[in-house]
């Protein structure tokens, strides 16, 4: 059977505190018992000391005296009140059928305990007794209180009652109080109730006590946030990949259309080569999400060694000599310090390849493309600066986004719009950070820190 928290509590706390309470309530009625019996004892070896005073005064007075027909004085008492006499021997001489037995005697004389159990009887009485010399003899003047139960109705019934009451008044605060704690829960409950797919912008009311509750209800608004941007993404991801893809594949098709009708050789090398380059762009979009797929899924591996930062900005340098040069662009190292780190070179030089691949791609003709490296604490610092039409402020805050490219963007160079949050993606893995400073009309910056070995 599952039961509620709440009923947890409101149980749990109802047994444990009625525990308690019955635990503190039992010393508080033992240590009053303990005070009443004190009481009880010594009110009863006054009166005891009194009697066996009344009986000597009365030998005195008349010369001698008879036991049986003394009579106590009596007492203002609510319990029932006996005197005894006894001589040295222990054997009855106010009476032929006492109420106490010799054996009560012996064990009072014995061990002094002001309680005793009446034979074959429930019933519990003090005692006291007092010894006296009258007329040469050794007699004991035996005084009895009966406490009508009074522990059996402390211990029973008191006890019961309280713990009983204690249960029931614990159990009304603890679900109160459990109701009051939990309201907030109760309301995250209907607000997370209400949420679906078609509605992830809602959020759970944020409780205002800083307590447990709130920190719990601003986690899990964190996490919608997150299922909201994700669902969002995973809904840009399908519809521009869709888009990027098939545009190609219409172009193809097309193409392949019209060389059906076309028999001039040069016109067939004029179509082949539109198509290579839309079969490049099509190889080069799948890898893109394949790799974006890989670090989604967490199963991108990096194969990490030791390699010379330095030597990897030259090869590259080289490389992309021969493509600034059909746009008259000069690309200009500074290189400040031979930098060695520990990191997935091949990745790394994609990451760069791409950075560079758009310096270039994105710079006017006669423009330059300077790139510098140097060391900042422990961290290598790229920086790769080209005087392109640079980005607006409000594209600024997008341009790391998949699929994202801006108007101005796409209507000058194709792409996919992957290749920067690719970067980003894979600079994150490797415990650094890519950073993008533009101005509209001014160029861009794009700075990526790297840890050393």
């Amino acid at each position: 059977m599952k039961l509620r928290i709440r009923t947890k509590i409101v149980f749990t706390s109802a047994v444990l505190y009625s525990i308690f309470f019955f635990l503190v309530s039992l010393l508080l009625i033992y240590d009053a018992f303990l005070t009443i019996n004190q009481t009880y004892v010594d009110r009863l070896e006054k009166y005891t000391e009194i009697v066996a005073g009344d009986l000597k005064n009365s030998f005195l007075e008349n010369g001698s005296i008879d036991y049986s027909k003394f009579k106590p004085r009596e007492f203002y008492e609510p319990d029932e009140l006996i005197f005894e006499i006894f001589d040295e021997n222990l054997n009855p001489l106010s009476t032929n059928e006492p109420f106490l037995l010799k054996e009560d005697l012996e064990e009072y004389l014995g061990y002094h305990d002001f309680i005793f159990g009446k034979r074959n009887s429930k019933k519990h009485y003090y005692i006291s007794v007092y010894e006296e010399i009258i007329n040469d003899q050794k007699i004991y003047v035996a005084g009895v209180i009966d406490i009508k139960n009074f522990e059996y109705y402390i211990f029973k019934l008191h006890l019961l009652a309280i713990m009983l009451l204690a249960i029931v008044v614990i159990a009304f605060i603890s679900l109160y109080l459990s109701k009051v704690a939990f309201k907030p829960v109760d309301k995250m409950v209907k607000d997370v109730k209400k949420i679906r797919g078609t509605n992830l912008h809602e959020r759970i009311t944020v409780p205002e006590p800083q307590d447990e509750i709130r920190e719990l209800a601003e986690t899990m608004n964190g996490m919608l946030k997150s299922i909201e941007d994700s669902f969002k993404s995973q809904k840009r991801f399908i519809a521009d990949a869709s888009h990027e893809i098939k545009t190609p594949l219409a172009i193809i098709q097309a193409k392949l259309e019209l060389m059906q009708e076309k028999v001039n050789k040069k016109d067939f090398d004029k179509e082949f080569e539109s198509l290579f380059q839309e079969l490049e762009r099509l190889t080069n979009l799948s890898k893109s999400l394949l790799t974006l797929a890989k670090i989604d899924s967490e199963s991108l591996k990096l194969d990490k060694s030791l390699f010379r930062l330095d030597e990897l900005l030259v090869e590259l340098v080289q490389f992309f000599n021969s493509a600034a040069e059909i746009k008259r662009i000069k690309i200009i190292p500074t290189i400040n310090d031979a930098i060695e780190i520990f990191a997935d070179k091949s990745k790394i030089k994609s990451v760069l390849d791409n950075i560079l691949d758009n310096a270039i791609k994105y710079s006017p003709e006669d423009s330059l493309v300077k790139i510098e490296l140097s060391q900042r604490e422990k961290m290598a610092e790229i920086s790769i600066v080209d005087n392109g039409p640079g980005i607006s402020e409000k594209d600024l805050s997008n341009v790391l986004n998949r699929f994202y490219r801006s108007n101005e963007i796409r209507a000058l160079v194709s792409g996919s719009g992957l290749g920067l949050s690719i970067a980003e993606e894979i600079i994150k893995q490797h415990n650094g950070s890519i950073h993008i400073k533009s101005k509209l009309g001014e160029g861009t910056t794009v700075i990526v820190l790297l840890p050393l070995k």
